[in-house]
């Protein structure tokens, strides 16, 4: 059928999250189907109705800039909220991994440079948290006033989420190993197992997602 290869042809031009990828293919779709039974209902043939459908939605090319913008504001209000979160979910995280601990109740004052370290990581989880909500805020007030978002925010939200993820790793990494030189206990401790795995893969989910906007604000169909 000749719609079932432009709506091909249009997934083969864009790139972007798959779901939102399918939502926009699937709207395309259903915007050919209508136009072209509303032509088989004026007397033409299927194939002709077909045609004329694909010729009034426009080129591929001529419309592909326009979806992969769509694409693109669309995996950067994703990656916003999922960004919102996270500092909760980590938040969380640290209660459950520290306490209860079995080094907790002998242990002696961390130094300052682990302090200093510790408190660093919660401040700029709160600040990912801040700016998370004023993108999304900002994204969502674009949509409802019918405004394009452009490419450069959703590049901007995709290399300032791989850059949390790159800095939250290294300040993990670094706190863990610390904390199992203090209290070697903290090694084979369940929560602090457990904890570590959850977050080692948010991170690499929120990675993920990050990479799929970024290549999404890039693309040039």
């Amino acid at each position: 059928m000749l719609i079932d290869e432009y709506v091909r042809s249009l997934d083969r031009a864009l790139t972007g999250p798959g779901r939102l990828k399918d939502d926009l293919l699937r709207e395309a779709r259903h915007g050919l189907v209508d136009a072209a039974s509303a032509y088989q209902e004026e007397g033409l043939a299927a194939a002709e109705a077909q045609r004329r459908a694909v010729a009034d939605f426009g080129g591929v090319r001529e419309l592909a800039p326009a979806y992969q913008a769509e694409l693109a504001a669309g995996a950067a209000r994703r990656l916003a909220l999922r960004m919102m979160l996270v500092p909760a979910l980590f938040t969380a995280l640290a209660d459950f991994m520290w306490r209860g601990g079995p080094w907790t109740a002998s242990a002696s004052m961390p130094p300052g440079g682990y302090l200093l370290v510790a408190r660093v990581q919660d401040y700029l989880g709160y600040a990912y948290a801040v700016l998370a909500v004023a993108a999304y805020a900002w994204l969502a007030w674009r949509v409802r006033r019918g405004r394009a978002v452009g490419r450069g925010p959703a590049r901007a939200i995709a290399v300032g989420t791989l850059a949390m993820v790159g800095v939250g790793t290294a300040g993990g990494w670094l706190m863990y190993v610390w904390s199992v030189q203090m209290w070697p206990a903290a090694l084979t401790w369940p929560p602090m197992i457990v904890g570590g795995l959850v977050i080692a893969a948010t991170y690499g989910w929120l990675g993920r997602s990050a990479l799929t906007c970024l290549a999404a604000a890039r693309a040039r169909p």
